[in-house]
């Protein structure tokens, strides 16, 4: 069954606009797309989970993608993977076939041990 572009158009700007950490395309190459992480809440983010899914010309699905970012360790220890108010990003390669890519957030995990996810 293919989806409606418009019904996934707006499903994704409903995730946007309500939550406290979105996902936006931000650029690719013949085989990298990169996408931005804005968090907007007031809590640095200690884990965060996508479902990307990447399209072919016409509009078929290709593959889809459950992805988690998390903190990571240095010499003075964990470092959160986007601090309150701050932005980061994260790059995936491209399946063959692929022509597009698009991303939504699937769950938060906050630094203060709440989280979050799209209901």
């Amino acid at each position: 069954m293919r989806r409606s572009p418009l019904v996934l158009v707006t499903l994704l700007a409903a995730t946007c606009t309500t939550a406290p950490v979105s996902v936006s395309f931000l650029d690719s190459t013949s085989d990298i797309v990169r996408f931005t992480v804005d968090n907007r809440s007031s809590l640095d983010v200690r884990a965060a989970s996508f479902i990307v899914s990447h399209w072919s010309e016409d509009g078929e699905v290709v593959q889809v993608d459950t992805v988690i970012y998390s903190t990571t360790r240095n010499a003075t220890g964990e470092i959160p993977f986007v601090r309150a108010g701050d932005e980061t990003f994260f790059p995936l390669s491209i399946p063959a076939g692929a022509a597009s890519a698009s991303a939504i957030v699937l769950s938060v995990d906050f630094w203060d041990g709440s989280s979050w996810a799209p209901s």
